[in-house]
């Protein structure tokens, strides 16, 4: 897409909004914006206050900001074209995309992928929903840069042309159905990554995802599984060792890698064979790798007792996968902001080693209704996080896991701050 005397529109002027202007202004785009914060208007320096959404030829549009907007669904009738960021960083970027989506695991994959890229000595950056926008480096990357983007549904939503060389679907499960509506219309978002790949292109896909096995079915280039629970053309466990197309690779054994936690392992590992990394490279970046925070992050020991951060499991399934980590009695801290997840499926998955559970949040009456027409007993409701945290540590099991299945916006901005909150709570008590 060209650019250069385009009138293009910045609707949301947050991270993502400032960096497409930038991109825009050094293309030669008249660029103006328009927020639903109007005080930000005052913060612009070369881009021009946008008063209405008439007379633009396109729309660039905040990833909080929802396709079924009034605003945005007449500029789409009216046929101007509205894209994500990313989507202008793609039509500008030289260099090759890596895209990850997924429902749970995409930062961990992200930065992973980029860890064992660079670590082979390919000019890789990470950036997109991680935190980065990608108009921050898309022009300055040249060919054979690598570029390995994390992509949300609600970055899909505005894709056109967006293309990777290769894309990683890691799994599927319900989540910002407040924002999508249905599961379907969910799982469509997150296909699109691979919709536009073509011969000579790869398409990573967890194949024991049920959702994931039948969307890449549509899938034009060229399809690498894997798999946690069984072998496959791909990349899977076998015997304690990481195996790739029937070779091993390397042992398990020692890796934080736990439980669900290996799908992100198996997918950054196999990006890394489709770009011809060696095993040893590879072996190497995973053994240095140090996870993100609030990601079942061990924040405290306190006798023979293990307290874990894991705020960043905002939904059903992200809990669930933490909890079959464990192999001793824990108790699981549940709750947050109520977003219409089906609190009935956590019920009806978690495992035995789960002994109590304790929840606080604007969902947790919807919890505690569950947890009861589940059959599950040994559940209490506190009116605090610190309450939660200090009922606990009161008992014998030898786990305390802050997982909350929940997004966070009842009491904090962020699941970043969530998690430093219950690390402060622990640290007072211990």
């Amino acid at each position: 897409m060209i650019f250069n005397g385009k009138t293009v529109l910045i609707y949301g002027y947050g991270k993502s909004g400032k960096s497409a202007a930038k991109l825009l202004n050094k293309r030669g785009a008249i660029v103006k914006v328009y927020d639903d914060d109007y005080s930000k208007k005052d913060f612009l320096i070369f881009e021009q206050w946008a008063e209405s959404f008439k007379d633009v030829d396109c729309v660039v549009i905040s990833p909080a900001i929802s396709n079924l907007k009034p605003e945005i669904l007449e500029l789409r009738l009216s046929g101007v074209p509205v894209i994500s960021e990313i989507e202008l960083g793609y039509e500008c970027c030289f260099g090759e995309v890596v895209a990850i989506t997924g429902t749970n695991g995409k930062t961990t994959t992200t930065m992973l992928t980029n860890s064992i890229l660079k670590n082979a000595g390919i000019n890789s950056c990470q950036v997109g929903n991680i935190g980065t926008p990608f108009c921050d480096v898309a022009d300055k990357l040249k060919p054979g840069d690598v570029a390995v983007v994390e992509v949300s549904s609600f970055q899909l939503e505005g894709v056109k042309n967006f293309s990777p060389e290769i894309s990683v679907l890691l799994n599927i499960e319900p989540d910002h159905l407040d924002r999508h509506k249905s599961f379907e219309t969910y799982a469509s978002l997150k296909a699109r990554i691979f919709l536009n790949q073509r011969e000579g292109d790869f398409c990573v896909a967890n194949i024991s995802d049920p959702t994931i096995k039948t969307l890449v079915e549509k899938c034009n280039c060229t399809l690498i599984p894997f798999s946690i629970e069984e072998k496959c053309d791909g990349t899977y466990l076998e015997g304690g060792f990481v195996m790739y197309k029937g070779n091993r690779l390397f042992p398990t054994d020692g890796l934080y890698f736990k439980g669900r936690e290996r799908e992100n392992l198996l997918a950054a590992v196999t990006v890394a064979k489709i770009k011809n990394v060696s095993d040893e490279k590879i072996y190497e970046a995973v053994k240095n790798f140090t996870k993100p925070p609030h990601r079942l992050e061990l924040v405290a020991e306190s006798g023979s007792k293990r307290i874990y951060d894991d705020s960043k499991a905002t939904n059903v399934s992200a809990t669930v996968s933490a909890c079959e980590g464990f192999e001793d009695d824990t108790v699981l801290i549940l709750g947050g902001s109520d977003k219409g997840e089906e609190y009935i499926e956590l019920f009806k998955h978690i495992p035995k080693t789960i002994r109590r559970i304790v929840v606080c949040g604007e969902n947790s009456k919807r919890i505690y209704d569950a947890a009861v027409s589940s059959g599950y007993k040994n559940i209490s409701v506190c009116d605090s996080l610190e309450k939660c945290v200090d009922e606990a540590l009161s008992g014998k099991e030898k786990n305390v896991l802050f997982s909350p299945a929940s997004k966070s916006y009842d009491r904090y901005h962020s699941y970043v701050e969530r998690g430093e909150h219950f690390k402060s709570i622990v640290e007072k008590l211990l």
